[in-house]
């Protein structure tokens, strides 16, 4: 009964004795997205894991070549066939990485005689992506297009040259087929759906002159890619498909509603029997708003039920502005029990940080509520913590 008062604020119980009612206030709580006030209000984004935001697409296009005697050549006949592969991870609405593999015909061109032959190229890539589209607007949960930045590095493997060609290429002497490659490029991300996108990507890679097997004067020869993709983003441990924006969760507090009705008609099967009651108050003296958060006996969990009062200040919290928390015993003296004290209080401190986005900056322990009577601050919140 000593938790039923420290839980329910509105719920006043008596007996006809006593001449009162049964009063009972529904906890509501609005549907809108939690703001950070350091930063111009901002919608707070939901913090993710490390399976999170996770991707994996296909790729199919043109690898056109560039290099030595590439001019000699015309643009349509430097297009060949390439296929790829990646998979990657957005860190942050604004950044992201991925590894790439690709597989494609290149071309040639030698002069005196004239001829053009073809190759093979593999390639794999690390790459950083750089959301242009949200790191110079702000982030939405449903646009539906991205403009993103692409630059890696990695390795490509040639083989597979025309054997008519390989003696004027003199394959023994000059082959280099394994490369160090520098890439950038720019992609247009399409939103699809729920978890998919329509991706197409234009990439330069800058390799060695032996790219085209004709070691020349050039320092470089490459290669252009240009692909056409889909990719699926891998759900996330809330069940989402990308960043999303933390909300107020009404259903959340659906169980207190309950609760109180089942002690309202707990109060009302008990009316020959006097009731323990012990109701929480809260007051506000002009800029000092106090709380109390109960724990059982020898533990430092919060309960569930208690998560309303830890609710209820940060609420306070965020109405005054620029405030601070203080987390103390509840009483004239320090805690007995210092240790159970300190563990009681982190558990409040992580609850507001993590659920409701308070700075830990904001947030101080004190086990002297003496020190908390002489604090000479605008704006505090009290959490008082019973012994």
């Amino acid at each position: 009964m000593k938790k039923l008062g420290l839980l329910i604020l509105p719920l006043l119980v008596s007996l006809p004795a006593f001449a009162q009612e049964v009063k009972v206030t529904t906890v509501t709580v609005p549907d809108t997205y939690w703001e950070d006030a350091s930063d111009a209000n901002s919608k707070v984004l939901n913090k993710t894991e490390f399976k999170d935001n996770w991707f994996l697409g296909i790729q199919a296009g043109s690898m056109m070549s560039w290099g030595n005697n590439s001019s000699e050549t015309d643009f349509l006949h430097r297009q060949n066939p390439a296929v790829g592969l990646q998979w990657g991870k957005w860190i942050a609405p604004w950044m992201g990485f991925r590894l790439t593999g690709i597989f494609g015909r290149n071309n040639g061109q030698l002069v005196n005689p004239d001829n053009i032959y073809h190759f093979t190229t593999y390639g794999a890539n690390f790459d950083m992506l750089f959301n242009l589209t949200n790191m110079f607007t702000k982030y939405k949960e449903n646009r539906k297009f991205n403009l993103v930045a692409i630059v890696g590095a990695g390795y490509n493997h040639t083989t597979n040259y025309d054997e008519d060609v390989q003696d004027r290429l003199e394959m023994g002497k000059t082959r280099k087929p394994n490369l160090f490659d520098v890439r950038a490029g720019i992609e247009g991300i399409f939103r699809l759906g729920e978890c998919w996108d329509l991706n197409v990507e234009v990439t330069n890679n800058w390799l060695n002159t032996n790219f085209d097997a004709q070691p020349t004067g050039n320092r470089y020869d490459g290669h252009i890619d240009l692909l056409l993709g889909l990719t699926y983003r891998f759900k996330n441990h809330d069940g989402s498909h990308q960043f999303t924006y933390a909300k107020y969760n009404a259903s959340r507090y659906d169980y207190l509603n309950d609760e109180v009705n089942r002690l309202r008609a707990e109060a009302e099967a008990k009316k020959n029997a006097a009731p323990i009651i012990n109701i929480q108050k809260q007051h506000v003296e002009g800029n000092l708003v106090r709380t109390l958060i109960s724990f059982e006996d020898g533990k430092s969990n919060i309960d569930q039920l208690q998560e309303v009062n830890v609710y209820t200040a940060a609420e306070e919290y965020k109405k005054l502005g620029e405030a601070s928390i203080y987390i103390t015993t509840y009483g004239d003296a320090k805690a007995a029990n210092q240790e159970l004290f300190a563990q009681r209080a982190n558990s409040v401190k992580t609850m507001l940080m993590n659920d409701y986005f308070i700075p830990a900056g904001n947030i101080f322990v004190e086990n002297n509520p003496q020190v908390i009577n002489n604090i000479n601050a605008k704006n505090i919140v009290v959490v008082y913590i019973n012994e």
